[in-house]
């Protein structure tokens, strides 16, 4: 009996023995597993556990927080020594065995785990309108680990106080997105990209847009031949001042760069270095109200594919010269308000700049109070005379003395004040015809201001007159008599077909155009009006279509309204908050067809996304 006692004891001693064993191998490798697992949540709940721990309730991710209540420092940090000092104060998860403290009286956010702390991969909203937050910060350099970080969308943005971004808080990180990584971020002064690989970005819109103080950015070198996209990059950045692309950033696949410097005020210098811009197709207001800009030189852009230029240099008021001769124009259409408002300009020649396809040059000099002579004289106008896209060219131009016509001039294009012929060139009239708007010629000719004349009234010539040259000496040049709107009547420009509404704006009932086609505004008879309107059906089934860009003036896109453009593949909406879209608009479109919506933001750009994705084939975004 002794020996069976014995033996039972044994049996349940080494029992006890391994289950205690056990149990605390699993808890050792619990505890390890846990020590290695300290990853904070996605951005968003990030942010929102530590606004509710700011606020001490519920707290949306997208609200901001007022001044009083906000952190200025956030403290990221692994130390015993600094946890003994916090671990008192309200407290928050952010993360797996990650706590967010909060020390009121000092204002500073601190982030604590006991070993290293990695980024979550979704980083979207992380630091989002933290507006009174003036740094972010590693203590010790080894508290954070960035390396799984793929989306850092908005991950800055309205981080209104902070001046200097440290990229040693997501060193070796390779974000795949950065989307309006640093919008609104009105005091960061410095960008340190220098610990960050961009290789894997292919979008770069707007990533410091509205950044107004930002003057210098630090890059590591990266692979750049994923970016497709870096219009709006340094949108109203008003206080960069001089910016050189670095030899390395080639971006050879970049096919949008629209805005890039729109509204940096203190832009004086740029150099673009190795940017390749074979694909791009359009360089639109890519100086727009860059009003310290004295020069530029473009010769380091390849522009063989480029079709539009419109607004490129709009609102640059001390723009004093331009060259353009280098650039191959072999493509371009468009180049609307090219020049608008630039007040410092006095002499523009264009020799050298020959496109071959131009069809509108509305607004291209409107507002250049200081100009004296322009010279078109190798400008080929037989498509923006087709088109009728010329209202405005000249306006307000109220000290130009000299104008060199283009060539191929087949409609009285206006010139809003009167002007002699001076051939010649010795600064008196050939004779004593005077003109308020080019004549009809497949010559160039050169024409002086008369001295006692200034501003007169619209002459749009926008009817297009057939028949043989009419030479500048001819009884028969006058102004051609053009087809006045009638509010309920319709009325024909180019090939197009609109109806005047009883507002004064005016719908396109019939598209009939061919190439580009621009729906934004219209002119007849010396009157612009906006087109608010696309009717149903205006372009079915037009197969000359290739883009289209559709106006922030236009509020409804009637059903079907391109329905079966086979050729149009590239369309942009400058969306306003009521626009409609109708059934069907977009239907059928190439498989290949893109349609960019912009003018809009946040939750209304995407809901019109969404809508129109529903009903097209095509790409949006």
């Amino acid at each position: 009996m002794k020996k069976v006692l014995k033996h039972i004891m044994l049996a349940l001693v080494i029992t006890f023995a391994v289950a205690f064993l056990a149990e605390n191998s699993f808890v050792s490798k619990a505890a390890s597993k846990a020590k290695s697992n300290q990853t904070l949540y996605e951005g968003r709940t990030f942010n929102g556990n530590i606004k509710k721990l700011v606020k001490g309730k519920d707290d949306n991710y997208t609200d901001s927080i007022s001044f009083c209540d906000e952190p200025e420092k956030m403290v990221f940090t692994v130390s015993s020594k600094t946890f003994a000092k916090i671990k008192g104060f309200p407290n928050t998860p952010v993360g797996n065995n990650v706590t967010a403290y909060y020390d009121k009286e000092n204002r500073v956010i601190y982030i604590y785990a006991a070993s290293t702390i990695f980024f979550n991969s979704n980083c979207e909203d992380m630091f989002k309108r933290f507006r009174s937050l003036e740094s972010i910060t590693d203590e010790g350099a080894k508290s954070i680990s960035a390396k799984n970080v793929s989306n850092a969308r908005y991950m800055l943005q309205e981080c209104c106080s902070l001046t200097t971004f440290d990229s040693n808080i997501i060193k070796d990180a390779a974000p795949k997105d950065v989307f309006r990584m640093f919008i609104d971020c009105h005091s960061l002064k410095k960008a340190d990209l220098s610990n960050i690989d961009l290789s894997g970005v292919s979008d770069m819109n707007e990533m410091f847009r509205t950044c107004s103080k930002l003057e210098e950015i630090t890059w590591k070198k990266f692979d750049t031949s994923k970016i497709t996209d870096m219009s709006l990059m340094f949108f109203d950045c008003k206080g960069l001042k001089n910016f050189s692309f670095p030899s390395w950033f080639e971006a050879k696949n970049v096919k949008d760069i629209d805005s890039m410097f729109s509204g940096c005020a203190s832009l004086e210098t740029v150099y673009f270095g190795g940017l390749n811009t074979s694909n791009v197709t359009s360089l639109c207001h890519i100086f727009n109200d860059c009003s310290s800009l004295k020069s530029v030189n473009l010769s380091q852009l390849k522009t063989k594919n480029v079709t539009e230029m419109s607004g490129l240099f709009s609102g640059c008021t001390s723009l004093e010269s331009v060259s353009l001769k280098s650039l191959d124009t072999s493509s371009l259409e468009y180049i609307t308000s090219m020049f608008k408002n630039c007040t410092s300009l006095k002499n523009v020649d264009l020799t050298g700049f020959k496109p071959s396809k131009l069809r509108g040059v509305s607004s291209m000099f409107k507002g250049c109070t200081s100009i004296e002579t322009i010279n078109l004289k190798e400008l080929d106008f037989t498509g923006v005379c087709s088109n009728g896209s010329y209202y405005n060219f000249v306006t307000d131009c109220d000290k130009l003395k000299v104008i060199i016509s283009p060539k191929n001039v087949t409609r009285a294009v206006p010139l809003k004040a009167t002007f002699a012929l001076d051939d010649n060139g010795d600064g008196k009239p050939d004779n004593g015809k005077k003109y308020k708007s080019f004549p009809i010629s497949a010559k160039s000719h050169r024409f002086i201001r008369l001295a006692d004349e200034k501003n007169v009234g619209d002459y749009s010539g926008s009817e297009k007159c057939h028949g043989s040259e009419e030479s500048p000496g001819s009884e028969e040049n006058k102004v051609p008599t053009v087809e006045t709107a009638t509010a309920g009547k319709d009325f024909s420009v180019g090939n197009n077909t609109y109806i005047l509404n009883e507002d004064g704006s005016a719908t396109v009932t019939k598209i009939g155009a061919s190439g580009k086609v621009l729906i934004d505004t219209v002119e007849t008879s010396g009157k612009t009006y906006p087109v608010t309107a696309i009717a149903d059906n205006a372009a079915k089934g037009n197969k000359k279509i290739k883009s289209l860009s559709i106006g922030s003036n236009v509020s409804t896109i009637g059903k079907n309204a391109f329905k079966g453009c086979k050729k149009l593949k590239a369309i942009t909406i400058r969306a306003n908050k009521k626009l409609v879209i109708g059934k069907g608009a977009f239907k059928k479109l190439p498989k290949n067809a893109t349609i960019k919506i912009k003018g809009l933001k946040g939750n209304a750009k995407k809901k019109l996304v969404k809508a129109v994705a529903k009903q097209t084939n095509a790409t949006v975004k």
